[in-house]
């Protein structure tokens, strides 16, 4: 019985074989296997280029790393080699520094030596004016510093008479004398400002200490502020006052501007009264300046006259009290 089962089961697939519907499917089993072999077959190729350009990318990323670190130690050894330039030049400062001061001290002496010589040079002569000169100018020396308000230096060198005298004017700066915001009566000065405020001079014309009165110079061009004198019953200042909101800045006279109005300087000499010394002033728009020195250092005298030369050279006269006799120096401004 099971064999009879058996062919008529063999029958059955040879009978289904030879039918044209199962010789189609067939055709498209084996078509569909063909295909797939040839899809593993690029499948293979494909993995294998892959491979390939993975192991050229690894190698690519290899070489870049090892440059990336080349870089980093030569950039390390920069870096090793500019804090050493740095110290180096910090070293070479000192040294400069050290130097320049010791230049400052030989340029002292040397001016002390020439302050000698000239006394000497003064007693020899018969002229009985020199000898007033000497006993007043004795033992104090041309040489001097202008401490400025960061506590930096200006070294004064003395000059003689002929490089002041051939020296520009004294004062270029003109007056704006009008001002609608600006009232000037008997009583004193009102002013009103560019922000709608207002302030009165008031003058107190009494014959004591308590004298006082304004008087308003004009304006300036170049700078927004209004300038009053002040004549006080002993003594004399000027104010600069902003045009836009009234800020006050006592100075010790009418303002001697350099020669493009980068700077401007403000002096005072007297035996009694005032207060004496040097300002100088350092402009920096319109509307603002500011005080970079004020001090003279170890000074027996006043300035009494001041000229530019260009914007970094401020000449003054030197004025010795009680003598009344006067010698000149030069202020060179960094």
């Amino acid at each position: 019985m099971h064999n009879r089962i058996k062919i008529i089961f063999s029958l059955f697939l040879v009978f289904i074989s030879l039918s044209p519907f199962a010789q189609n499917k067939k055709q498209q089993i084996e078509s569909l296997i063909i295909k797939n072999d040839s899809l593993l077959e690029l499948v293979s190729k494909e993995r294998k280029i892959t491979f390939q350009k993975n192991i050229e990318l690894d190698s690519v990323v290899f070489n870049l790393e090892n440059q990336v670190r080349g870089l980093k130690k030569e950039i390390n050894r920069i870096n090793d080699e500019v804090i050493k330039k740095v110290k180096e030049n910090e070293n070479l400062k000192v040294e400069i520094n050290l130097i320049n001061k010791q230049f400052d001290l030989l340029n002292m002496e040397l001016i002390s030596k020439s302050d000698s010589i000239n006394t000497l040079k003064l007693k020899i002569s018969t002229d009985q004016s020199i000898s007033v000169i000497d006993h007043c100018w004795e033992g104090i020396s041309n040489y001097d510093t202008l401490i400025t308000v960061d506590n930096k230096y200006f070294y004064i060198f003395p000059i003689d008479s002929m490089e002041f005298k051939n020296a520009s004017t004294v004062n270029n700066q003109k007056y704006l004398l009008l001002d609608r915001n600006v009232q000037s009566s008997k009583t004193g000065v009102r002013i009103t400002y560019a922000n709608g405020k207002f302030k009165n001079f008031k003058n107190n014309l009494v014959d004591h200490g308590d004298y006082i009165q304004y008087s308003f110079l004009g304006s300036f061009k170049n700078i927004g502020y209004y300038i009053l004198r002040v004549q006080l019953y002993e003594g004399i200042y000027y104010l600069l006052i902003d045009k836009d909101n009234g800020t006050e800045v006592k100075v010790l006279s009418e303002p001697v501007f350099s020669e493009t109005g980068k700077y401007f300087a403000c002096y005072n000499a007297t035996c009694a009264g005032d207060d004496a010394g040097l300002q100088i002033f350092e402009v920096i728009n319109k509307n603002k300046f500011k005080l970079i020195a004020n001090e003279l250092k170890n000074h027996f005298w006043d300035p009494s006259f001041v000229k530019w030369k260009g914007d970094n050279q401020l000449l003054f006269e030197k004025y010795r009290c009680p003598c009344e006799l006067y010698k000149y120096s030069k202020l060179i401004l960094n």
